[in-house]
């Protein structure tokens, strides 16, 4: 859940209309409502607690304008200081607080049965109400827990799935899934929600509150289920031009009963739009609204934010959201080339305590380095320090060569950090200096530093996948590794490879194995271990390195058929490794293209398939083999056009004990194609054709493919061919 729902309801209708005054003139005289009356007590005793002060309620429905008869809630008074208060509520009627409580009712048992399933890692997004009665609701959560568990099963490996108004997002480090919705209009801004209320309601308000002699309060009472938070309320008063209201001087926000806090000040608002003017107390609200400002990227926060900064000889006054927030307008600098502002950033926040170099710092409350040294992955960039890091990316990307040492050196330290979050986010920096070594922005010195630093980073962090994934992105670029530190560095990555390295991994093979020793102006390089390398990764690596061996592959050869001779022995080799559909499914690409052309290497190879597929089908109950229709079918036609009749036969023969675990058979064409070879092994395999169709057809008269059970020895003697 993202935010926790309301746990109290309206008593009545009457209490969810609002006391409001309509063409300037009250149209409710009744006595005060009792959320009125009970907010007005909890904001005396708010009083008493924060400031030791007494106040009393003096009056109620204070007139301001007799002709009229608009009026404020109540007059509160201590001694002769007086307090006009005006209360609105921020409410939502009662349609949505019933769609909202059966949407909470809902999610909050999906995410137990979910849990009871042993699903996680994943952020469910769902639509913002159910039509689900009460009766059906329990039935209505487990089908759609077996919906969200059959779409996960379908596609194990994705990482954003979509269904039926669903979204499914991997998240890594999730324990369990977790539940979100989006409205009509996108993603919830609870920021926005306040603003809209505000806006509705300040116009009014303000002309209830003409009255002198009175500090003028609006107390906000939150009856949103807990939307809308402070902060939230905050953010939207930031927004606001408060020279249309004259008449409020401080706005507070009940949060939860009694939980109330300030969220607009006149004198605190007033000192920011004093272009010049800094408080000598940086109270907290100014601080906090100053950081919302810079969040938007005003440039005015963010030159007060850099006076306040060098007065005081540090930025910790301001809290990491907001320092994030001045790293993260860097970005706006860099482009508009204020490079002044740009290296301010630069030297004000590269020591930043966040993320804190003391790995082992109870404070941390999310600590990314323990996922990393876990061998988990960190696919965001969070604290001041990270959103840096892609800073320095974008300073070196603009070529700025004058900053470049400074930078190199703010990249090391990172790089050789304690914290692993840190040392990960030193590689995307150290991506763009890789990319600019041989070009006349970097020296010599610089291009070796950059070099023996990208060394020890893989060195170093050889337990660490996440990091060494980053590592090989810099040396993807880095052509001028000797073969001892690219074989070095290329097997402490295949040693532990993270879920997204398989692709850069691939690329690293193929380019030492092949076309490294083509580029001369680096020295001579002997491939012979690297091809040996490369040959056992796409015949006994894991299935993701595999498979992108041979998409990489298929995709080199669809730009240069040239390289056939040289990477379709590698193709042809991986069919005698284990089965893996993914793979399999980029191999019998590769085969419908070529076999054609190279039916001496590949059609062996293809049978070599088949036989694993058949193996694989047999020793896995209920795994079927799909879509031989389509790639592998492809491939058997272009075989047989190539004149390898029995290599044809071969195949057909292998395919046909698969058995009832084939999907999508006969492929249109087999019967013609066998009868044309004419001889007697093809009819024999045209009579063994039958019987499985036959089989297939009485199996799906009975019940699903995937649930039959049938001993296929017997089936087969009780369909004798026609």
């Amino acid at each position: 859940m993202t935010r926790p729902r309301a746990t109290y309801q309206l008593s009545s209708l009457d209490e969810a209309v609002e006391y409001v005054a309509v063409d300037g003139r009250c149209e409710n005289t009744m006595a005060k409502q009792h959320w009125e009356e009970d907010a007005k007590n909890r904001f005396l005793q708010f009083l008493s607690t924060t400031a030791n002060e007494t106040w009393t309620a003096l009056d109620q429905d204070v007139v301001v304008d007799p002709a009229t008869n608009r009026n404020f809630d109540y007059r509160l008074g201590l001694g002769e200081r007086r307090i006009a208060l005006e209360l609105f509520r921020l409410v939502k009627d009662e349609a949505e607080l019933a769609r909202d409580r059966v949407w909470s009712e809902v999610v909050h048992a999906l995410e137990r049965e979910l849990t009871q399933r042993s699903l996680k890692g994943y952020l469910l997004t769902t639509p913002s109400y159910f039509n689900a009665p009460k009766v059906k609701r329990q039935q209505f959560v487990k089908q759609l827990a077996d919906r969200v568990e059959g779409v996960i099963a379908s596609s194990p490996d994705a990482d954003e799935l979509n269904f039926d108004g669903f979204a499914l997002k991997r998240i890594e480090g999730l324990e369990r899934i977790a539940c979100s919705s989006f409205g009509e209009g996108g993603a919830v801004n609870p920021a926005g929600i306040a603003l809209a209320a505000l806006e509705e309601k300040l116009p009014n308000k303000n002309n209830q509150l003409a009255v002198e002699g009175h500090e003028r309060v609006i107390l906000v009472v939150n009856w949103t289920a807990f939307l809308v938070d402070p902060g939230d309320v905050v953010e939207a008063a930031t927004q606001i031009d408060f020279a249309r209201f004259p008449n409020i001087d401080r706005i507070f926000f009940e949060f939860t009963p009694g939980d109330i806090r300030l969220v607009f000040d006149r004198s605190v608002f007033a000192a920011y739009d004093k272009k010049s003017s800094v408080p000598d107390d940086l109270e907290p609200l100014y601080v906090q609204s100053l950081g919302f400002r810079i969040a938007r990227h005003e440039p005015k926060a963010f030159q007060l934010i850099r006076k306040i900064t060098e007065e005081r000889g540090t930025a910790l006054w301001l809290p990491a959201n907001s320092r994030i927030e001045v790293v993260r307008y860097g970005r706006e600098l860099v482009q508009s080339g204020d490079w002044d502002d740009v290296g301010w950033i630069v030297r004000t926040f590269e020591d930043d305590p966040d993320p804190s170099n003391n790995i082992n710092d109870p404070a941390e409350k999310c600590n990314y380095h323990d996922q990393i040294a876990r061998g988990e992955m960190v696919n965001f960039i969070v604290t001041v320090r990270g959103h840096l890091s892609w800073l320095l990316q974008l300073i070196v990307a603009a070529n700025k060569r004058d900053l470049y040492q400074h930078t190199f050196e703010i990249v090391e330290r990172y790089a050789l950090s304690p914290n692993l979050y840190i040392r990960q986010q030193a590689t995307i920096p150290l991506i763009e200096f890789a990319k600019r070594r041989f070009t006349d922005l970097i020296d010599s010195s610089l291009s070796d530093g950059i070099r023996t630093l990208t060394l020890r980073m893989a060195r170093e962090n050889a337990s660490y996948p996440p990091i060494l994934e980053g590592v090989a992105n810099v040396v993807a670029r880095m052509p001028d590794l000797t073969p001892s530190e690219a074989e070095e560095v290329l097997r402490i990555f295949l040693d532990m490879p993270s879920r997204e390295a398989p692709q850069l991994l691939s690329f690293l093979l193929i380019s030492y194995a092949v076309f490294r020793q083509r580029e001369t102006r680096f020295g001579t390089f002997d491939a012979k271990n690297f091809a040996s390398l490369l040959l056992n990764q796409v015949v006994h690596g894991i299935p993701a390195i595999r498979s992108s061996i041979l998409w990489r592959i298929h995709g080199i050869l669809g730009e240069r058929p040239a390289e056939a001779t040289t990477l379709l022995p590698y193709a042809a080799a991986f069919a005698s490794g284990a089965y893996d559909r993914n793979a399999f499914f980029h191999f019998y690409n590769i085969a419908a293209s070529f076999i054609g052309t190279y039916p001496d290497l590949l059609a062996p190879a293809l049978k070599n398939a088949f036989c694993r597929e058949r193996d694989y089908s047999k020793s896995n109950d209920h795994q079927f083999i799909w879509a031989f229709d389509r790639q592998p079918w492809t491939a058997l036609l272009r075989l047989r056009s190539s004149g390898r009749d029995e290599d044809f036969l071969d195949c057909i023969e292998i395919v046909l004990e698969y058995g009832a675990n084939i999907f999508n058979f006969p492929p249109g064409g087999l019967s013609e194609a066998l009868g044309q070879i004419g001889s007697p092994r093809a009819g024999r395999l045209i009579e063994q054709a039958r019987r499985l169709v036959a089989y297939l057809h009485w199996i799906a008269r009975g019940c699903p493919l995937w649930q039959a059970d049938v001993d296929w020895a017997w089936a087969e003697q009780q369909l004798p061919a026609s």
